[in-house]
């Protein structure tokens, strides 16, 4: 009966394990999928507001042409059309954002490894504690109706028992 239990409750603790991982593995793509559109989201907000800025420079720029043109000023003409200073802001700019969200994914991933690691360390715990947790209920059941055919060897166990008794060794 014990090595029944003892299977039975394996396998559940086994199946509690991948549906921890399967939770961590679907928190990871939503996280995932969710990083992606306001990275692209983030981006195209950049690539607009650069535009709008070329446009404001170019007919800022076209206005000063025709006033210097009327001026008959050739120098401030050379001058002027020098004035294309948005695109290294732009890609400053993008290259910053670019850092940003490679940050950000990369935070998802530790967390998700996290996640696993504290499922695969329960795990653990409960695979190491089932031998006694088994032995427990079998001895709690039978105990009540067959009292000479209960277990005592854990009882034995912990008289001569240090206090690293329950360490796992192996």
């Amino acid at each position: 009966m014990q090595v029944e239990l003892q299977a039975l409750w394996s396998e559940q603790n086994d199946q509690l394990r991948k549906k921890k991982e399967q939770c961590a593995t679907e928190r990871l793509t939503k996280l995932m999928e969710m990083a992606t559109e306001r990275h692209s989201s983030e981006l195209k907000t950049l690539e607009s507001e650069s535009k709008e800025n070329k446009k404001r420079l170019s007919k800022r720029a076209s206005a000063d042409r025709a006033k210097l043109k009327k001026a008959q000023s050739t120098e401030m003409l050379d001058e002027t059309s020098q004035a294309d200073g948005a695109s290294p802001d732009f890609s400053a700019q993008q290259e910053a954002l670019m850092k940003k969200q490679a940050a950000t994914l990369e935070e998802i991933k530790t967390l998700t490894n996290q996640l696993n690691q504290e499922a695969l360390k329960d795990h653990e715990q409960k695979v190491r504690s089932l031998p006694a947790e088994v032995k427990e209920a079998v001895n709690s059941c039978v105990g009540a109706h067959f009292p000479e055919m209960v277990d005592q060897a854990g009882d034995k166990k912990m008289e001569g028992v240090g206090v690293y008794g329950d360490v796992f060794l192996g």
